[in-house]
């Protein structure tokens, strides 16, 4: 079977943690720790935008800067990749960043795939190689890293919605923030992907509604 060149090449992994919660450095050494894993699997060729941290230290810039130049990192990736910054010889474990939310955030928007664990990413570098798929079958599983990205990442339940309005009033009763597709709430809860049933946004949101805890039309 033939494969598009597009598919032969190594995708670029966006790589998203904190930096500003908790200690800089320290997160900046776990994105360096995880680039040399990706590096040494072979499997991606991951991007590390907490490589500013150094620069930074010689030439100052504004924040603003270096969240704009990141984003147009992103632009330029095949996938991301969230993780929460640790390490394991000073018991140290950070997940909250606002930053990493908003590349997620840009990301949905832009299509791209996202994964909360190295292995995940691996596995979809591996899928990725292969002859191309049917189109029902790459939209199950997008749907289900999708949802499983969610789950480990993002939050505690899945909701898949007719509408917005309907989402927000079954939810609000809940305990906690929601988190609806496209949009920044933060820290989020729940994911509410909301699906219009006469014309669905994406054949990825069709899946993801076959993938939640919760369905609501």
């Amino acid at each position: 079977m033939e494969t598009t060149m597009s598919k032969t090449k190594k995708p670029h992994a966006y790589i998203a943690s904190p930096y500003t919660r908790g200690d800089p450095a320290i997160n900046t050494h776990f994105q360096c720790r995880v680039f040399d894993e990706l590096m040494d699997a072979g499997l991606v060729l991951p991007v590390v935008p907490l490589w500013s941290h150094f620069q930074h230290l010689m030439f100052p810039r504004p924040s603003q800067d270096w969240i704009d130049y990141d984003l147009a990192l992103l632009e330029r990736c095949d996938a991301l990749l969230r993780l929460n910054a640790e390490h394991a010889g000073l018991d140290y474990l950070q997940s909250e960043s606002s930053g990493a939310d908003a590349e997620v955030a840009a990301a949905l928007d832009k299509g791209l795939p996202l994964f909360g664990t190295v292995a995940a990413l691996h596995q979809w570098a591996r899928e990725r190689s292969q002859p191309t798929e049917s189109a029902g079958h790459a939209v199950e599983k997008t749907a289900k890293r999708l949802y499983e990205f969610i789950r480990e990442i993002t939050c505690t339940t899945v909701v898949a919605a007719e509408s917005e309005e309907k989402a927000v009033d079954a939810i609000k009763e809940w305990d906690g923030d929601y988190w609806l597709a496209h949009s920044t709430h933060s820290p989020p809860a729940t994911f509410v992907e909301c699906v219009d049933v006469s014309e669905p946004k994406s054949q990825t949101s069709i899946g993801l509604r076959e993938e939640a805890d919760l369905i609501i039309w």
